[in-house]
């Protein structure tokens, strides 16, 4: 699924949760990172100011998965994405290149009381 326009949406379905606000492409300009509730589609929007320069969906991931924040976590100058099973406690790190994935890794896993703060 592809999402186009030439402004910002204004709002999309109830579905979908915004997981984090980074700079995935090095632009210097913030992009949204989506959760979809219900089938737990990944989605990231690359944004242009108010409209959308581009977007992709990356997949699904199971439901227990959380998006928790975004960071540089490998100095390339791009937003990556950290992730929690909330089940488990397992984390997981998307290293990204824009809206492509490079690379998946697992740190840790802590307590699931524990909450990953900025």
């Amino acid at each position: 699924t592809i999402v186009t326009g030439t402004g910002f949406p204004g709002s999309t379905s109830t579905e979908w949760e915004i997981g984090g606000i980074g700079d995935f492409n090095g632009d210097g300009k913030a992009d949204f990172i989506w959760k979809n509730e219900t089938s737990d589609i990944v989605a990231i929007w690359l944004m242009n100011g108010i409209s959308i320069a581009s977007s992709k969906v990356l997949g699904g991931i199971a439901s227990a998965w959380k998006i928790e924040q975004m960071g540089d976590m490998n100095g390339d100058g791009k937003a990556d994405v950290v992730l929690k099973n909330t089940t488990t406690g397992e984390v997981k790190v998307w290293l990204m290149n824009g809206v492509t994935l490079i690379g998946i890794g697992s740190p840790d896993t802590v307590s699931t009381d524990w909450d990953i703060q900025p």
